[in-house]
């Protein structure tokens, strides 16, 4: 590896950190909407749409809030942060295989 002091620290960047924080955070939310769409509905569908919407809105916060916490959890847990790693590595390889087969191996 190179030791150019000109190259980014993005393993150590705060702002770098909390963007990526962001952006997995909206994808998971974007992950969770059909779920919670659909919990509100069983639940509150003879009630109004805008209490629909409020119990959708509060939904969506709670349980962003309680991912957010269980990561917390999990970071302060080598074993976990082992299993996350070598599972985002598999991931990681699974998708690169795929290209790989997608590109005729180019």
């Amino acid at each position: 590896m190179s030791n150019n002091s000109s190259s980014k620290d993005y393993i150590n960047d705060p702002d770098f950190i909390a963007d990526l924080a962001v952006a997995q955070l909206s994808f998971m939310v974007a992950n969770i909407v059909a779920v919670v769409s659909a919990t509100v509905v069983d639940h509150h569908g003879h009630e109004s749409v805008e209490v629909q919407r409020m119990h959708y809105d509060q939904g969506v916060r709670r349980i962003v809030r309680n991912m957010v916490a269980e990561m917390s959890v999990l970071a302060g847990d080598d074993a976990a942060m082992d299993r996350l790693v070598a599972m985002g590595h598999k991931i990681a390889e699974e998708r690169a295989l795929a290209d790989e087969v997608a590109g005729g191996g180019q």
